[in-house]
């Protein structure tokens, strides 16, 4: 059964690349918010009810959790008891329910009981730049790039027609201190991986030459990491397709390609750090054949602490009886997925010498709602869509559906260096999404 679209926990729920569908949905059943309201200074108390150890849990204390936060009020300091402060944002979002919500993070033992004071100021906080979403471009080959915050992509910029690729990175990447992901914005809407050595943002540099000009710079090692993923014509991971008349069709087109099946796609960037980012594409009469066109809305989501990123995907015009895919690359592994059952989650995950000319381990999974999984396959060989395994989930006009991507490379963490280590994470992943927390907010006296 698909839940109403909710909101609450780690953000929405996990769905390893992990893809979920109720995330949020269910997030609001993981959340519960009692609250006081009164001007000035707060006290916000957390239960972590669970019987697990919850880590880098997303928090979202919204307008309908608290009605007090449907105004403005300046910018919200956090400390805990010990008067540290900690990191914490107001999310912008006027399409989601997450509008002017509240969200922090938070790791807790099980059972444990945390209170923090939370006031406001007229001056931004400073806090460490964890996140970033960025999209550079170029208007023609001869121009700069400039930095957006929207953009439109036609079917007649397609870079088989125009000769020249004009995004840095190929559109936008998404990142946190961990890992950072990249979307193919130019027709493939494919999705790439960026493993980093050390912790921080990538540098400006990245996708980009001395002369200003998109480059691909990011296949050779650097101090800070690199591009590890083979993407060929798979769908990345956590791309998208659909299953309709026994057919599969990939949400875009390959680099081959140059009539696109997307009549216009709108990406806008919604948040943009210091500890949680967002941004939504907007794809407007998808035609993956003559009897088929739909209009889809995908919101990938990042903050500070998991190997991860969510995403949630909307419908409109689908007849009934197609099935979402959700792609999990196979370029250098022949293993089949491992399939795990975690409480309302399936995942599923390969680990392998799965980086470029099979250098490194890399653990890649796919978290989905366990009501919405139906399967899953290997995409033929010769297909438009190929090298990948696809994932399929139940779909409707009526719900959205969330799910998690989730990477681990052996470089990046001494856990993700053997299977066994990466299969821990995920199975502490999605016990910290499905952990009920207790939340209660009161005027301080």
């Amino acid at each position: 059964m698909i839940r109403p679209f909710s909101t609450g926990g780690f953000p929405r729920q996990i769905v390893l690349i992990i893809l979920l569908c109720f995330c949020f949905m269910q997030a609001a059943h993981t959340q519960t918010v009692a609250t006081g309201q009164k001007e000035g200074k707060y006290i916000i108390t957390i239960l972590n009810e669970s019987k697990s150890r919850i880590s880098s849990r997303a928090v979202y204390i919204t307008p309908v959790d608290w009605p007090y936060l449907e105004h403005d009020h300046g910018y919200p300091v956090l400390k805990d008891m010990k008067q540290n402060t900690v990191p914490c944002q107001i999310i912008h979002d006027e399409d989601s329910r997450r509008n002017k919500s509240l969200f922090f993070v938070v790791d807790m033992e099980k059972n444990e009981s945390r209170h923090y004071t939370l006031t406001w100021t007229d001056k931004a906080m400073v806090y460490d730049q964890q996140v970033r979403i960025r999209l550079n471009k170029r208007a023609s080959q001869a121009s700069p790039l400039v930095s957006l915050t929207e953009d439109i992509f036609l079917p007649s910029m397609l870079p088989k027609l125009t000769g020249y690729q004009a995004y840095q990175a190929d559109g936008p990447s998404f990142e946190n201190e961990k890992l950072a992901f990249r979307h193919y914005l130019d027709g493939r809407n494919s999705k790439d991986v960026f493993g980093k050595k050390i912790k921080g943002l990538m540098p400006d540099s990245v996708g980009v030459s001395v002369k200003g000009v998109p480059v691909d710079n990011y296949h050779i090692m650097a101090d800070w990491g690199r591009d590890i993923l083979p993407v060929g014509s798979s769908l990345g991971l956590g791309g998208l397709g659909i299953l309709h008349d026994g057919k599969i069709s990939r949400l875009g087109v390959t680099q081959k390609d140059s009539v696109h099946t997307i009549k216009e796609t709108r990406f806008k960037m919604e948040n943009n750090g210091p500890i949680y980012g967002s941004f939504s594409i907007n794809y407007d009469e998808w035609k993956p054949s003559q009897q088929r066109h739909y209009h889809v809305k995908e919101e990938p989501t990042i903050w500070t602490g998991p190997y991860a990123y969510e995403n949630t995907v909307t419908f409109r015009d689908l007849s009934g009886d197609e099935r979402l895919l959700i792609g999990l690359p196979k370029l250098e592994t022949e293993k089949i997925p491992v399939q795990m059952k975690v409480n309302n989650w399936m995942v599923l995950y390969t680990y392998d010498k799965q980086t470029y000319n099979k250098e490194f381990n890399l653990g890649m999974a796919i978290l989905v709602p366990w009501d919405l999984f139906d399967g899953w396959e290997k995409a033929p060989e010769d297909g438009a869509v190929n090298s990948t395994y696809l994932i399929k989930l139940k779909v409707n006009n009526i719900y959205p559906v969330t799910y998690y991507a989730v990477a681990g490379w052996e470089l990046s963490d001494p856990a993700f260096k053997t299977e066994k280590g990466f299969s821990a994470y995920l199975r502490a992943m999605t016990a910290t999404l499905d952990a009920k927390l207790n939340i209660s907010i009161r005027a301080a006296k």
